[in-house]
């Protein structure tokens, strides 16, 4: 999830929750692995696309964007 659909999507779902009283939990996945060594015992190639796709970067800036 990037910033921008963060950014977005949040101030509604955090109103929902208030009127609802309930908590929001919202998930990420923000890991990748970039160097050889970790690669090399990835097994899954699916695994290795994942954790390899610029998506884990936009994730991690979108996280780092909700703490400020």
């Amino acid at each position: 999830m990037s910033k921008k659909n963060v950014r977005a999507i949040l101030p509604d779902f955090l109103a929902l929750c208030k009127k609802k009283n309930q908590g929001l939990e919202m998930l990420f996945h923000p890991g990748a692995v970039c160097s050889e060594a970790e690669l090399s015992q990835v097994t899954s190639a699916d695994d290795k696309t994942f954790f390899t796709d610029a998506g884990r970067s936009e994730e991690a800036e979108a996280l780092i964007a909700l703490k400020k």
